[in-house]
């Protein structure tokens, strides 16, 4: 490593910690159905909604149930497309609020993908994609044109696998090991199928094996599919994380941690601030309560509701991105972050400088 590339590391790491880089992300698709552009707000480590970018939005759709596979938690509905063109594709990301960065550590992921036919031709695809702002870094699932089926990594511009699973149509758990290189050497990706979420899966038995191009990091969790007119495709608690744990157990919430008593309310000061556009809040509530969250402006007017439902005991984080609200910028100045619930109150000072 160089001494350049140590320096960054090092820097990076330490700007972790003040900016709260979400160690967690989880999507459960827990939405009324509907169909998927704008599903989804500026939460729990996420930077904003479901952007539909390619394709029709009545597309990609959420509906009624979650994907059931024994052993693996879900909640909420699920996500659910059909390919209506023979040459069209479908596509929709979603924001992280920080750039998870490559600073030599691992990263999981984990999705639960169901092909609902067998209906690939050489230019079908289907799966899950890590994006730095618009560019594609890598594709886990079914990819371009395998012609058996395969579930396989892949990296833009070039195949880098080094193994090939093969399966049938129905329904998959995909478990992915990302071991960040630290400097400018490709990243090393392990994936299993259907593995046990009772203990952490052995590198050396994975499914699949390829070095893949993320020396940025990422910023964006991307769904898509296409190319043919009868392809189905399902998806399902889509997670992130920084250990096994986090995308197989059992899930309490991004920024909850149940292990640490909580004896009083308290609403913490946001950090960073002054921010510009996206800061984040702490809290904690010492027993089951109808929480709200909620942002105005310097005179008064509601500007947005960060939180609002029924929480456990424990301690959450929450983002509040200042970029827009309702179609409408959000000018710098001073805003008051209000939290109530069971008759405890308490403001904090906002400053957005842009």
């Amino acid at each position: 490593m160089s001494i350049e590339k140590f320096f960054k590391s090092v820097l990076i790491a330490f700007l972790m910690i003040p900016l709260g880089l979400a160690q967690s992300l989880r999507e459960s698709f827990d939405y009324a159905p509907n169909v998927l552009d704008g599903l989804g707000e500026a939460v729990d480590g996420w930077g904003g909604p479901w952007t539909i970018f390619a394709g029709s939005p009545e597309i990609m759709y959420v509906v009624e149930g979650s994907l059931e596979m024994s052993g693996i938690p879900t909640s909420g509905n699920s996500l659910m497309g059909s390919m209506t063109s023979a040459d069209g594709d479908e596509r929709a990301y979603r924001e992280i609020v920080d750039i998870w960065p490559d600073i030599g550590n691992s990263y999981w992921i984990s999705y639960l993908m169901n092909v609902n036919n067998i209906s690939f031709n050489e230019q079908s695809w289907q799966g899950v994609s890590l994006y730095l702002s618009d560019t594609e870094l890598v594709l886990f699932g079914k990819v371009w044109g395998l012609p058996n089926y395969g579930l396989m990594a892949h990296t833009l511009g070039g195949t880098a696998t080094t193994s090939l699973f093969t399966w049938e149509d129905g329904l998959v758990w995909t478990v992915i090991r990302i071991n960040m290189s630290g400097d400018t050497q490709n990243e090393r990706c392990f994936m299993w199928i259907n593995p046990s979420p009772a203990s952490e899966p052995d590198t050396s038995l994975a499914d699949v094996i390829a070095d893949l191009q993320l020396n940025d990091g990422f910023d964006r969790v991307v769904i898509h599919f296409g190319r043919n007119i009868d392809l189905e495709a399902s998806f399902d608690e889509v997670r992130l994380g920084t250990s096994f744990q986090d995308v197989s157990s059992q899930y309490t919430g991004v920024g909850v941690d149940e292990n640490q008593r909580v004896n009083q309310f308290e609403l913490s000061n946001n950090y960073p601030n002054p921010f510009n556009p996206v800061t984040r809040i702490d809290y904690q509530i010492p027993q089951t309560a109808n929480v709200n969250i909620s942002v105005y402006n310097s005179i008064g007017q509601l500007v947005t509701v960060l939180v609002d439902e029924m929480k456990s005991p424990g301690k959450y984080s929450v983002s509040w991105n200042a970029t827009n609200q309702n179609g409408l910028k959000v000018p710098s100045g001073i805003y008051i972050a209000r939290m109530a619930g069971n008759n405890y109150s308490a403001t904090r000072k906002l400053t957005l400088l842009k």
